[in-house]
């Protein structure tokens, strides 16, 4: 019996036995901050939970993920 047919064999066995395996070796999650000569508002949570998402995704699939993270335009203030 394997982990698809009971889920107890998913804990005990680990992630190796049922993970997806991608083709992928390394990734880079690119995901963007607030700019900061904005007012901060909850929709700026929403590409940063995003971008979260993917990159744990990729790791839990044993693929090497490189986070980067762009703040803004970098203009001094908002137009």
């Amino acid at each position: 019996m394997d982990s698809q047919e009971n889920p107890e064999y998913a804990i005990t066995d680990g992630t190796d036995t049922w993970a997806p395996r991608l083709s992928v070796k390394r990734a880079i999650v690119d995901f963007s901050s607030p700019n900061i000569a904005k007012e901060m508002h909850v929709g700026h949570l929403r590409s940063t939970i995003i971008g979260d998402t993917i990159a744990r995704m990729l790791e839990y699939s044993k693929v090497d993920v490189l986070r980067r993270n762009h703040v803004g335009r970098g203009q001094p203030c908002g137009i």
